[in-house]
């Protein structure tokens, strides 16, 4: 971290820059998101994980296979959630217990349509292929 704080990858710009503009799209005084800002500035995007058989465990998982860096989320059917943007071959997992949950996947923060798809639990789904409006490749589960 140096003096202007850490450096962020091209996808954390472009979620600050989208916070910045809601601000003044809303009307909001300089600052109103910093909060927001301020966790997107720190969420990195989850570097490429392998992940073993056991690790998926107890768990609803997703991994990125579509060759490019795309923002999903993991939510298991007790309610927990969790939401990265995952670099190709990244892992996202949410603890989900005996209960499976919805894997969903967008282009990035702001985008209006996705794909969703149910997850069962210790069996990670795989996106092959994004194309957004449900329109996406799976393989697992």
């Amino acid at each position: 971290m140096g003096l202007m704080g850490p450096i962020l990858a091209p996808g954390q710009v472009f979620l600050l820059e989208q916070v910045f503009l809601l601000e003044k799209v809303m009307g909001a005084p300089p600052g109103r998101f910093a909060a927001a800002a301020a966790i997107i500035s720190m969420t990195a995007i989850a570097p490429a994980v392998a992940l073993d058989p056991g690790d998926a465990a107890g768990k609803v998982c997703v991994v990125n296979g579509s060759g490019r860096d795309l923002l999903f989320a993991a939510e298991a059917d007790n309610g927990r959630r969790e939401v990265w943007m995952l670099a190709p071959e990244g892992v996202l997992c949410v603890e989900s217990g005996a209960d499976g949950g919805t894997i969903s996947v967008f282009e990035s923060g702001d985008a209006v349509e996705g794909c969703s798809r149910l997850a069962r639990t210790g069996e990670p789904e795989r996106l092959v292929s994004y194309a957004s409006f449900d329109n996406c490749t799976w393989e697992g589960g």
